[in-house]
Formats: C-alpha cells, structure tokens, sequence
C-alpha cells in the first residue's frame, strides 16, 4: 500500500501591514521563506525525538518588550505542548528585533502536517510484554495480524488510562513492518496532553509479544484507533466545555476549528460517521455557545444524519457497514444455507450459521472461567471476494483472554460463498458480537 499525502501546509497570521523580519534578510519575501525554513526545521527535530511523525497545530503570540527582548505571551498546542518552547526558542534566535518597535506584539500559527518522504523510526521494545500474547503465535497469518492491532489499542487504552480518565481519541496508525511511522490524529481535545507519551510506549511490535516475522510479512498497515469518552448524553454539556471550552474562554477560534476538525479550514461536523453520536452532542453545544455570544460566528458546516439509527448491535446479530449498496443481490452463505433462498432468508440463515459455528467453536479459557471473566465482544471483519475472511479487528473489547479466543474463532470460519451485487462477487464487512456468559 502507498500512503499518499498532502503537501505542507504553513499559515501565518499577522497584523495588518505587519512584517516580521528575521535576521539576514531584507525583504519581507525572505522572512516569510526564513519562517517556514525554521518551522520546517524544528518539526524534522521533533520528529526524530519522538520517532513518529505527528500533526498538529501551534500558536505564538509574542511581543518586544522595552529592553529589547521578545516575551511569548500566550502559546498553544492541540497536541503536543512541550513542542512550544523548542519552536519559541528558534524564532526568538532568528527574529530580527533590531528592525521592530518597542511594544510591537504578533501572533504566528503553524500547522504541523506530513512530509512526502518517507521515515524510518528507531527499533524500540514494547515497554510490556503481555502473556496472552503467546496464544497469537498458534493463530494463522490473519488472526495474528489482528492480535497485533488488538494489542496496538490494549495499551494505548491503558497508557492513556481511560479506565479513569472518560476523554476522546480518534488517530490513524501508520506502521511499516511493525514500526510504528505515522500517526494522524483526526480528534483529540485531550486537556491532559498524554498522547505523545503514550504513543512512545509502543512504538514496535517485536518477538516480546509477537514473532517478528509475523508482523514482517504485514508490510505497511493502518489501524484506525477509536476511543469515545462520552456515552451518557446526560453529561453531554460539562464533558464539552472541559475539551473544548477553554478554546472559547480564550477566544482561540483558530484551535477551535482544528479541535473540531484538523482536516479543513472550515470544520465538519459530519455526522454520517461513526461518531454521529458524538457529533449530534457535540453541535448542539457549539450552537448554543453561539446563540449565547460566546462564539463571534457559526465557523463550522454540517453533514446531518438522516435518520439516525439509534438501535444497537444487540438487536442485530450481525451489523453490515453502511457502504453495502441496495443493491446487493445476496449476502455471504454458509455451507448450509441454499444459495438459492432469497437474500432475506440468506440474511437470517447466515446469522443463525455464524452464532452456531461461534457458540460450537469458542472454547472459554480456563483461567477466564477460574476468574470469573464476562462480557461482550465486538468483532469486526471483511468477507473478500473469495470468501474468506480478512481485515479481522477487535471493535470493543472485555478482557485480551476472552477477546483473543473470539479472534482465533473469526478467523477460522469455514469458507464462504461470496456476496453478490450485478451477479458479481463482491467484499462485504460485518461487526460480530459475541456475548460470553458462565452458566
């Protein structure tokens, strides 16, 4: 797989006819160039600190005191705060203060994103090897890669404590033969700033939990990692104002719209995604921060969800993604079933055939019965065009004993017939519970 990117993106906000000039150039053309060198500069630094690349996005605002000096006065990060004094450092080295008056004050805002080239991380250890990890090295090629991505968000849970700590997290991983490449974040309030240090954690999936080569054999691979602190709408009004109420305290309008969404200069509540649920709460409160005057004006669009479908994945035993078409002629079919019946009937013989092969197959580990362990698996997986399955990932977890039994089971469901779409083989994705009970 190639990962493509966009090109660097630099925005400087500056006063009316206000030039910063930096030392060694003359015209303003120069200065600009100066700037975005530095920035450019500090970023591949901060890069080859951590590791990984990362966005983000930085505000400065400076000003010249009397004796010359330049003071930052007020900075922000929307991901990683201790990247402000090493990019404050370079620009007061570089600004030319000679050429400003006495008194003068600016803003500079960067925005941190990807560079084309390619970059390799150093080969660091997970910092903490998990015994039920071991069980993986038994499964085949498919399940091991998804006890790879389990783990991958097992410990960014737990790094990120949000057992304790109810906040929210969506970021896209890159890695690249285990390692740990690139992480794009698409939300991330996160008022204790803990993601930096926790993505160092576990930068490489290595022989402590996994034999190497397994990963080897994966190349480039994406996990996308979701966490939604918010689950009791009642909570709905305190939870935003901590994530994104010292943006609008602080009339930081520009952090507000990244924090709301990095990808476009006019944020997106789109709630046709995954996160409609959030996103539903998430607009009524920035409405009602703008009807109240607590934000000068509506600086985001919507993509309304039509008809939210609210019901949850325990009426349904098998959830299809939204992207299947209407129309699809026949879903996957199990061995027993009659390709022939109608799709209706192929729908419910499919459900009942993927609970009997789970309910006979799942072998409930002993230690998890010794200790007592329940609860309900969500397990997400894609029927290809041949039938068999891929792309196998753990959606909501219980605990990795129970969690990496229900993986093995995915994994080794018997071949199916495809589904079918213009009679024409077509891939097909599918979220499985599996509700674990002790009798």
């Amino acid at each position: 797989m190639k990962l493509q990117f966009l090109p660097l993106l630099f925005l400087v906000f500056l006063s009316p006819a206000q030039v910063i000039p930096f030392k060694g150039c003359s015209e303003p053309e120069c200065s600009q160039e100066r700037y975005f060198a530095i920035m450019a500069e500090v970023e591949a630094q901060i890069y080859a600190q951590y590791g990984f690349e990362y966005n983000d996005s930085l505000s400065f605002d400076f000003k010249l005191d009397d004796g010359g000096e330049l003071s930052l006065l007020k900075s922000y990060a929307w991901i990683n705060e201790d990247a402000i004094s090493v990019y404050a450092k370079a620009l007061k080295e570089q600004i030319n203060t000679a050429e400003m008056e006495a008194g003068q004050d600016f803003s500079l805002n960067y925005r941190q994103d990807f560079s084309p080239e390619e970059l390799s991380a150093p080969e660091l250890s997970l910092s903490s090897p998990h015994p039920e990890a071991r069980e993986c090295r038994k499964f085949n090629e498919a399940a091991q890669l998804a006890c790879a991505k389990y783990f991958i968000s097992y410990e960014l849970d737990q790094a990120l404590d949000f057992d304790t700590f109810k906040d929210d997290l969506s970021a896209d991983l890159f890695y690249q033969y285990g390692k740990l490449s690139r992480v794009n974040i698409s939300r991330a309030p996160l008022v204790n700033k803990r993601l930096i240090d926790a993505l160092q954690q576990f930068p490489l999936f290595d022989d402590q939990n996994f034999k190497k080569k397994s990963l080897e054999k994966s190349g480039e691979f994406i996990y996308h990692y979701k966490h939604i602190g918010l689950t009791d709408s009642a909570q709905a009004p305190s939870y935003f104002d901590q994530r994104y109420g010292e943006y609008i305290r602080s009339e930081n309008w520009s952090q507000l719209r990244r924090a709301i969404d990095p990808t476009r200069a006019t944020p997106l509540i789109d709630t046709l995604l995954q996160l409609h649920f959030y996103n539903e709460f998430l607009l009524r409160y920035l409405e009602e921060q703008l009807s109240a005057g607590n934000i000068p004006q509506r600086m985001w669009t919507t993509e309304r969800y039509p008809q939210a479908d609210n019901s949850s994945s325990d009426e349904k035993a098998t959830s299809l993604s939204k992207e299947q078409s209407a129309e699809l002629e026949k879903v996957p079919v199990f061995k027993d079933c009659n390709p022939e019946w109608s799709n209706e009937v192929l729908k419910t013989c499919f459900e009942y055939q993927m609970v009997k092969y789970i309910s006979e197959s799942y072998n409930y580990p002993r230690k998890a019965i010794f200790l007592g362990l329940e609860g309900k698996v969500y397990v997400y997986f894609v029927v290809e065009k041949t039938g068999e399955l891929s792309g196998i990932e753990v959606r909501t977890k219980t605990y990795p004993l129970l969690d990496l039994e229900a993986i093995r089971v995915i994994s080794e469901t018997p071949k199916l017939r495809p589904a079918t779409q213009k009679g024409k083989a077509v891939r097909m994705s599918f979220t499985q519970p599996i509700n674990l009970k002790l009798n």
